[in-house]
């Protein structure tokens, strides 16, 4: 099982439009590719940064290329409009991992 595993970084203030604009746009079109078998969305718990908040969102699928495919085909067209929409006040890194 491949996990894409992206974190994203906000101003506290943007908290509440951020996520719902990941599970209203990011994650329903990840879901309806049909490519990833689940999702998780988990607060970071450390604060290195006061009022910023840290969000980490999981897409499960079953191999290492479609999530690749995805994550440069659509997943980049996300994240185009993430930053027109909240600009420098979200950024974002995806990590690919292999469950053991």
């Amino acid at each position: 099982m491949t996990i894409i595993n992206t974190t994203f970084a906000l101003e506290e203030n943007e908290f509440e439009s951020f996520l719902k604009w990941l599970n209203e746009v990011y994650i329903k079109a990840a879901m309806t590719t049909g490519l990833f078998t689940s999702f998780r969305i988990a607060k970071v718990l450390t604060d290195d940064q006061p009022q910023v908040v840290s969000i980490a969102c999981e897409l499960r699928c079953e191999s290492l290329s479609e999530g690749v495919r995805w994550h440069q085909d659509t997943a980049s067209l996300l994240y185009r409009h993430m930053a027109e929409q909240w600009g420098d006040n979200v950024v974002h890194f995806t990590t690919f991992l292999k469950e053991l």
